[in-house]
């Protein structure tokens, strides 16, 4: 008799996400920006459209995929600022 597979908690999974990348990311921000302030709001939100984009258990690189949604990030403050 075979244990049916229950599908991993997706706010566990993305707690597991946050414990174990939120320092590398945020240390690549500081890096980047050189505004500690700066690179805690962009990390924060990034860990916010993470939440809202799909079960984290589906992120097979997750590195890969929180660099991404960091520059996207990036990107947007940085044409909203040349607009200012």
């Amino acid at each position: 008799m075979s244990v049916p597979h229950t599908p991993p908690d997706p706010m566990l999974q993305v707690q597991q996400l946050y414990v174990g990348h939120h320092a590398w990311l945020l240390s690549r921000l500081k890096a980047r920006l050189r505004d500690t302030a700066e690179a805690q709001d962009v990390a924060s939100e990034t860990f916010v459209r993470v939440v809202a984009a799909r079960p984290a258990a589906v992120v097979q690189e997750p590195r890969a995929f929180l660099t991404t949604i960091a520059k996207r990030l990036l990107f947007t403050l940085w044409r909203r600022r040349e607009l200012e």
